[in-house]
């Protein structure tokens, strides 16, 4: 008895620091190793390890810089970056499985097998005959896409609206994860530095970005798509975003329209670059390097 009483002090000290080291534990918004099935983790990471002990990914101690890319399809846009840069990792955020066989087996290429979404999640993906036009989104009735290459500032003709309707053709609806953005950058060591967030989720980029909330402020720099035709049909409140709502979004949350790519002559499709003000902005203008249309100049006047 005497030896328990002596050793009281020792016990309640350990389970004190026990309380405190469960308490420093990072508190995140989702489970999101539990919410995506363990078969899809390993499958889009070629059964490569994803997350450490205390819930963050997994990043090799060499990454310094973080990429992100949403649609991320078969690494068009970050594959350069991430084979010639031994300290950037490469967030890679894709539901479609067919594209994760296409991916270098690299241990700074963490695969995100899921949707951003504003809603948390089972989805349903649309499928479409063209890979690239898969959405959330139903494609818009053909008579609709007809009336778009009518209304200004549409240079697109009726003839090329039918061929782009043709190759949006759903071909099946596929139930797949959904995430909030928080849940993804929440998850990366909060000591590296997200150097660029790329997204192109057919229609419902501005969405993604808001599902973000308050962790978009460690980005440095962001290019999403925008498409000022409506080829996909409103869902409830999930809908297609104009050029103006991506820009009042975005100065809300701190960032300046500093670049856009017009991919069609009457910015019917168009990639903007924003840069986060909280970081010096001549810093954040020069090149990306290959791949990479990041703008070396503020967009001309409209």
């Amino acid at each position: 008895m005497l030896l328990v009483q002596s050793m009281r002090p020792l016990i309640l000290s350990c389970l004190l620091f026990a309380c405190v080291a469960c308490d420093s534990r990072p508190q995140f918004e989702s489970n999101l190793d539990q919410v995506v099935a363990a078969d899809l983790w390993n499958a889009s990471n070629r059964g490569r390890t994803v997350f450490r002990g205390d819930g963050f990914f997994a990043i090799p101690d060499t990454v310094r810089r973080v990429w992100i890319d949403i649609g991320a399809y078969k690494l068009t846009m970050s594959k350069h970056a991430l084979s010639s840069n031994s300290d950037i990792a490469v967030i890679a955020i894709e539901p479609m499985s067919e594209h994760w066989k296409t991916w270098p087996d690299n241990p700074r290429l963490i695969g995100v097998p899921v949707a951003i979404s504003l809603q948390r999640g089972l989805l349903e993906l649309n499928v479409n005959e063209a890979d690239g036009t898969n959405s959330l989104l139903k494609t818009a009735p053909q008579g609709e896409l007809e009336d778009a290459a009518e209304r200004p500032p549409s240079h697109l003709s009726t003839e090329f609206l039918k061929a782009v309707a043709d190759k949006m053709r759903t071909l099946e609806v596929r139930s797949v994860p959904g995430v909030r953005l928080e849940d993804v950058i929440e998850r990366i060591p909060p000591h590296l530095t997200i150097e660029f967030l790329k997204i192109d989720i057919q229609g419902l980029d501005l969405q993604a970005l808001k599902s973000a909330s308050h962790h978009l402020h460690r980005v440095k720099r962001v290019q999403a798509e925008i498409m000022n035709v409506d080829l996909y049909e409103k869902d409830g409140t999930e809908s297609m975003s104009s050029e103006q709502e991506f820009l009042d979004y975005m100065e809300s949350m701190g960032f300046s329209l500093v670049g856009e790519a017009p991919t069609t002559p009457g910015r019917e499709w168009l990639d903007a670059f924003y840069a986060n003000d909280r970081f010096d902005r001549k810093a954040l203008m020069h090149t990306l390097g290959p791949g990479v249309p990041w703008p070396g100049r503020p967009p001309m006047p409209r």
